[in-house]
């Protein structure tokens, strides 16, 4: 898999070098129809994921401008936001009895505000359809509360429990999160005068985390992970 990541890689420097090695814009022809490409790109996107749940739980949704430097290559920025909502994977606390163990599990919630920038490159497949290879640094930061719920469970069965109701929940603390991304992503496009549309994919996950909950010491961690879930980016956007 890293062997494949690295050619798809190395092909996407490749055409990036080409693509800013022009000095002028110059017309694309799709199916005898001149095409212009116009410079700004604006328009809606949303991030989503499939795979590993603390990915998932990290979808976004946002705008996104582009500006074209060269036929065919340009930087892009955006703006998003993601309601973080994830679940812990319980942990036993201790034992309550020789059969029974008291399990504990945190759920957080922060309201997450994203930004980023990134380097996009397209080349003509056929008629209106375009393939695309890009590569964004994304950054977030938001705020809300962790809490903690309690659960009795029969030793050795982390699935079932005694009772239908989890324990009563340990008052709410303070948490925040900063989530720092690379993204390096393939995909297609469909190109017309003044609208275009697609959608992107990535299995590559680079990614820094740092997470402070109440008065306890914050936490990082670095992740980097290939093929273990896929990022999909579907974006709507005008030009002019």
């Amino acid at each position: 898999m890293a062997g494949k990541m690295s050619i798809l890689l190395f092909l996407f420097v490749l055409s990036a070098r080409g693509a800013f090695a022009q000095e002028s814009p110059a017309p694309q022809h799709a199916g005898g129809d001149t095409l212009v490409q116009r410079k700004n790109d604006i328009g809606f996107f949303l991030l989503g994921h499939s795979g590993d749940p603390e990915q998932c739980d990290q979808s976004l949704m946002g705008l996104q401008y582009k500006y074209w430097l060269r036929q065919g290559a340009g930087i892009r920025l955006m703006a998003g936001y993601n309601a973080y909502r994830h679940w812990l994977d319980p942990w036993p606390q201790q034992a309550i009895s020789p059969d029974t163990l008291l399990y504990r599990q945190d759920k957080r919630k922060a309201n997450m505000f994203f930004v980023g920038a990134g380097l996009e490159v397209h080349r003509q497949f056929y008629r209106k359809v375009y393939l695309t290879a890009a590569i964004d640094v994304i950054a977030g930061w938001g705020k809300g509360h962790s809490q903690t719920f309690t659960r009795l469970k029969a030793m050795g069965d982390t699935i079932s429990s005694y009772g239908t109701e989890p324990l009563p929940a340990q008052p709410s603390e303070k948490y925040s999160r900063l989530h720092i991304r690379l993204l390096p992503a393939i995909g297609a496009k469909f190109v017309f005068s003044r609208v275009n549309f697609g959608v992107e994919a990535s299995g590559t996950n680079v990614s820094f985390y740092r997470e402070h909950t109440g008065n306890r010491p914050a936490e990082s961690l670095i992740d980097f992970s290939l093929w273990d879930n896929v990022a999909y980016r579907l974006f709507l956007h005008y030009s002019f």
